[in-house]
């Protein structure tokens, strides 16, 4: 349980840390380039948790992942967010057999955008 546990947060930081190296602050500055993970909010860290659990286990992906090593579900957690949000090729391009990227590209547009953006008290929150 506890290499599954371990898992499951470095995709959420692996998602996160996408997120702020591809997202732009008013002035075009990425994100990652005054923010790390940590400054994500407790409640918006278990939230990426919980979205991560939620793909992984979409009726259409769940089977996928079984056969994934560590880097696969790392770098699926890239792609995860590069796809949902339009930010570039992602699971278009990422090396994915075609059968999968199919599934893998309609679960995370099915789930719709969410960028992260910095809160009144400094710390990044998803919309």
């Amino acid at each position: 349980m506890g290499r599954m546990k371990d898992l499951l947060i470095d995709c959420a930081e692996t998602y996160i840390a996408t997120a702020l190296l591809i997202t732009t602050d008013d002035i075009d500055t990425p994100l990652d380039k005054n923010y790390s993970p940590n400054d994500v909010a407790y409640s918006e860290f278990c939230k990426v948790q919980d979205f991560v659990i939620q793909f992984l286990n979409h009726d259409q992906v769940s089977p996928i992942v079984h056969q994934w090593d560590r880097e696969q579900y790392l770098h699926a957690m890239h792609d995860l967010f590069v796809t949902r949000n339009d930010h570039g090729d992602a699971f278009w391009d990422g090396g994915w057999p075609e059968a999968e990227r199919k599934i893998l590209i309609a679960a995370a547009k099915s789930f719709g955008e969410s960028q992260p953006y910095v809160g009144d008290d400094g710390l990044i929150y998803f919309s």
